[in-house]
């Protein structure tokens, strides 16, 4: 089988992926072993920023099982910032 090298800029694939898509990626990252919510935690900000950067995280992973009722909470919130 040849071996073919693909030139590949992450930050363009990643722009050009929908939500799902980056969902998924969130996935495999995972099931590789990487934490994500590692990717985003900024550890001099302190234990209660890391809990609710995981949280933010788990609200991503599992956005496909929140209600409609939960969706606009979460909406309403993002809005006000």
């Amino acid at each position: 089988m040849p071996n073919i090298d693909i030139d590949i800029n992450i930050d363009e694939f990643v722009s050009a992926c929908n939500t799902r898509e980056k969902l998924k990626l969130l996935e495999v990252l995972s099931q590789d072993g990487y934490d994500p919510s590692t990717l985003i935690l900024n550890s001099e900000r302190g234990y209660d920023s890391q809990k609710f950067q995981k949280s933010l995280v788990k609200l991503l992973q599992g956005s496909y099982s929140l209600s409609k009722q939960d969706e606009e909470i979460i909406n309403l919130i993002a809005s006000k910032l």
